[in-house]
């Protein structure tokens, strides 16, 4: 065997790299980086540091193994189009590409192609849900004996229902390939742990949790955007799958050996999101994004939370029928416009058809998030016979650092029989109360309202209905003192930025949650809540994420039979409020 010659490297006509006499090897190492510090004839002088790197080249001289590589495809509503979906599996530590790929007899072809040079798998538009398998022959040119790596494809369509009803992480400090890689121990990937986790604490059959998105986020290394659905009978809503894995963050963190920078992916948490109002939109991309390593290929549904620079309630404007148009096994109707109306069962009345009320002993119960918008309204009744409770908080639910995520809180409770709103938008709390001469806890109907202009606050009992009218020579004077607080909150910011689970009655006390210091909270709420709004938009109050000692309804109104008309009662009355054509105290007298 000749001894290695020493090698020659030219860049240019005017600089030169001499080696040793060694051999070069790229499976041993496939770079070298040479610093060279560049320096200007005087009187200039000036110099910098720059990196030559020289890559070893690849030579064909290991054999080529098969190997069985499973490719896992999700299909948005089942309309996949035409893509690849990854590579055929071999295993070598050589790097050159110089085989050939030659699909066998068991190829699905109506579904699948194999791109003989390459080894690129493509499914074809219209492939249907299943498991296909089938066989590669690879060849390497006869150098080394040729070998049959075999490809298994898992293909899963995922219905609108999931996708829209989808959990989601951002996790930092990864790539999607490094959570879907199989270690070489032969030991879980990442995603396979997450998956796992997920089905535990939703809780749900692993079987009927799909993690269908795993998409690097552009113009952020190691940077992953992660969604994924789970259902009994229908699919969860994402607060409750967002609400157990910011219970279970710790726990998380700890399995993957990563970080969690979000749990709810939110494109309008910083306050420079937008101008004015800001929205996350989730859009969906008919063309999917495709993850492929060497031990397997995952392809996801293209999904992408955007900050859209308006209100959530002009967003959500009411449309044709779709999965979700009419709620509680409603009957969703098109109307003219491109409209819906929907007809409700029993005990849903809510204008698709959601369930408007809900009873509290003690207890909790999660929604969704409030929109940030700079000007909105919210709204919520409530009925209780007891001077104190907590009736909505929206906001940090774990420890916060400097420079970490928002600060902002809202906070309604009653304190002795007064309502008392606080509110923080980032840049210090306004403490507001309505100093009613009214009995709260009076076993009646109450409503609250929130109204904000960016800084400027108004928080109003019952409308106002109470407010006296003073008669002035000149004008009309309406005395609000005891049903209306107005203020400004402190600072700059002009938005609730929140992403966390809405509370309402009470607040979550596990001892996986720290709340921000200067909270002071109330006793739990023991009443019944109704008709709460965010700019319009009805809460479903039927199905929290999660839930203490709370149920749909009010089982404590009073009630009796209306005929033909609905009950409205309070603790300790009621009316019949009757339908048209009919009169008298229960509805039973045609007009």
């Amino acid at each position: 065997m000749n001894p290695p010659s020493p090698y020659v490297f030219s860049i240019g006509n005017t600089f030169t790299i001499m080696t040793k006499a060694i051999s070069f090897d790229r499976e041993e190492k496939a770079s070298y980086t040479f610093p060279i510090r560049i320096t200007e004839l005087p009187p200039g002088g000036n110099s910098g540091v720059s990196a030559v790197i020289i890559e070893v080249l690849d030579k064909n001289d290991n054999p080529h193994i098969g190997i069985t590589k499973t490719m896992l495809v999700y299909s948005f509503e089942g309309s996949i189009p035409t893509s690849s979906v990854g590579f055929v599996g071999v295993q070598g530590p050589d790097t050159i590409e110089d085989k050939t790929y030659t699909p066998q007899s068991n190829l699905p072809k109506d579904y699948f192609a194999v791109d003989g040079d390459t080894g690129q798998v493509t499914i074809l538009a219209g492939t249907p849900g299943g498991k296909y398998e089938f066989d590669v022959l690879v060849s390497d040119g006869k150098t080394y004996p040729d070998q049959i790596s075999t490809v298994i494809v898992d293909v899963r369509d995922l219905p609108e229902e999931a996708v829209r009803s989808s959990g989601s992480f951002r996790f930092q400090g990864v790539t999607a390939e490094e959570l879907i890689q199989t270690p070489s121990d032969g030991s879980q990937s990442k995603i396979d742990i997450l998956k796992e986790i997920l089905a535990e604490i939703i809780p749900a059959k692993p079987e009927n949790v799909d993690i269908f998105s795993i998409i690097n986020v552009a113009g952020q290394p190691n940077t992953v955007d992660v969604r994924y659905s789970a259902h009994g009978s229908p699919y969860y809503p994402p607060e409750k799958m967002d609400g157990a894995a910011l219970e279970n963050r710790d726990k998380i963190e700890k399995a993957l050996g990563i970080t969690i920078g979000m749990i709810k992916i939110d494109m309008c948490l910083m306050e420079s999101a937008c101008e004015s109002a800001c929205t996350n939109v989730l859009e969906i991309d008919p063309t999917p994004t495709v993850v492929n390593t060497p031990s397997s290929s995952f392809t996801s549904i293209t999904t992408r939370t955007v900050a859209k620079c308006v209100c959530g309630a002009d967003v959500q404007q009411p449309g044709p029928c779709d999965f979700d148009a009419c709620l509680n096994g409603g009957t969703c109707e098109d109307t003219q416009g491109g409209g819906h109306t929907c007809t409700c069962p029993t005990g849903f009345d809510g204008p698709n058809c959601e369930q408007t009320m809900r009873e509290f002993k003690d207890g909790f119960a999660q929604f969704g998030s409030l929109q940030q918008c700079e000007l909105t309204h919210t709204m919520l009744e409530f009925i209780t016979t007891l001077p104190d409770g907590v009736l909505l908080y929206n906001g940090p639910m774990t420890p916060l650092t400097p420079g970490d995520l928002p600060s902002d809180f809202i906070l309604i409770q009653l304190e002795n029989g007064k309502p008392v709103l606080y509110i923080n938008l980032g840049s210090g709390t306004l403490r507001m109360e309505i100093l009613s001469s009214v009995d709260l806890g009076d076993g009646k109907w109450h409503r609250l309202d929130v109204y904000r202009d960016g800084k400027s606050i108004e928080f109003m009992l019952d409308r106002c209905k109470s407010a006296t009218i003073t008669e002035a020579s000149s004008s009309t004077v309406q005395q609000t003192d005891d049903c209306k607080s107005k203020g400004f909150t402190p600072g700059d910011n002009k938005f609730l930025n929140v992403n966390t689970p809405l509370q309402l009655g009470g607040v979550d006390q596990s001892s996986a949650f720290t709340y921000p210091d200067e909270i002071t909270f109330g006793v739990s709420f023991d009443g019944c809540m109704r008709n709460v709004e965010q700019d319009g938009a009805v809460y479903d109050l039927q199905t929290p994420g999660k839930t203490l000692n709370t149920e749909p309804g009010c089982s404590r109104l009073e009630c009796g039979e209306c005929n033909n008309g609905k009950c409205q009662g309070d603790f300790n009355t009621y009316v019949c409020l009757c339908d048209p054509g009919f009169m008298g105290d229960v509805c039973d007298a045609g007009k």
